[in-house]
């Protein structure tokens, strides 16, 4: 199934004014990085944060991106756009991400590498190269946060686009 992530589609991005954006890297993880967060939240579409790990890391990249003006009621699909410089991320990459959801802080469901639930990757009609992996939700949210972990292929570097919300 292809969607669309953009304004007035089915799924439409957080964006600034409405969202703030926090990055991090969870240790061990030398060398690990995440590089321009603000563009996971910026009106540009086609610009991205970059994440990256290196092989035999034990901790994880992360974004954290929070809407702040808008509480999303389950059930809902949360995720974001990713792709790789070879295109759309690889099984072994989607296989290496944590999609977390909050409420004021406070966490409420995950899915993927250490969540509870399997992570949905849709096609994007309007990027072939890119992915939209989304954890399908049944509580309320105001945040969502990715965690990439580390891989065994080495260097990872994951281009993540923006967080999308859309219907379940």
């Amino acid at each position: 199934v292809d969607v669309r992530c953009q304004p007035g589609e089915s799924f439409e991005p957080v964006l600034i004014p409405a969202a703030t954006v926090t990055s991090g890297v969870e240790q061990p993880c030398g060398f690990c990085t995440v590089q321009n967060a603000g563009n996971l939240i910026d009106a540009s579409l086609n610009n991205a944060a970059r994440m990256i790990t290196t092989s035999g890391a034990t901790g994880a990249t992360q974004v954290l991106v929070t809407d702040t003006d808008t509480v999303y009621d389950g059930p809902r699909r949360v995720g974001f756009v990713l792709s790789t410089s070879s295109g759309a991320p690889p099984a072994d990459i989607v296989s290496a991400l944590t999609v977390r959801t909050y409420l004021g802080g406070a966490a409420r469901e995950s899915g993927g590498l250490n969540g509870s639930t399997a992570l949905s990757v849709l096609g994007l009609a309007n990027n072939p190269s890119q992915r939209l992996v989304t954890l399908t939700t049944s509580l309320s949210f105001d945040a969502a946060r990715l965690d990439l972990a580390a891989t065994a292929s080495g260097l990872t570097v994951v281009d993540n686009f923006a967080m999308c919300v859309g219907p379940p």
